[in-house]
């Protein structure tokens, strides 16, 4: 799976199958993605799907992010660790 945000907070997201786009808020420390996604409703192989669910699921869960480096991570309200992404150049 993949996330892009741009500089005007667009987002992108391919979760292996489909591609999902949105609009996420940003403050210091917080992070609130839409609670409903543009998106493709391609037919997906059962385990994409099921992976695509799980990234969404922690996409609507997350309200904090912690940056190291070029490793980004979602966090919930408690602070629990929901999704790792690494930073990768185009």
């Amino acid at each position: 799976a993949t996330l892009t945000v741009d500089n005007e907070m667009n987002l992108a997201v391919f979760g292996g199958c489909n591609r999902f786009a949105g609009q996420v808020t940003l403050t210091e420390g917080t992070i609130a993605f839409p609670q409903n996604f543009a998106g493709t409703l391609m037919a997906c192989p059962e385990n994409v799907e099921a992976m695509e669910r799980r990234v969404l699921a922690a996409l609507a869960q997350a309200t904090g992010y912690v940056r190291y480096g070029a490793g980004l991570v979602l966090t919930d309200a408690m602070g629990k660790a929901l999704m790792h992404l690494e930073e990768r150049p185009d």
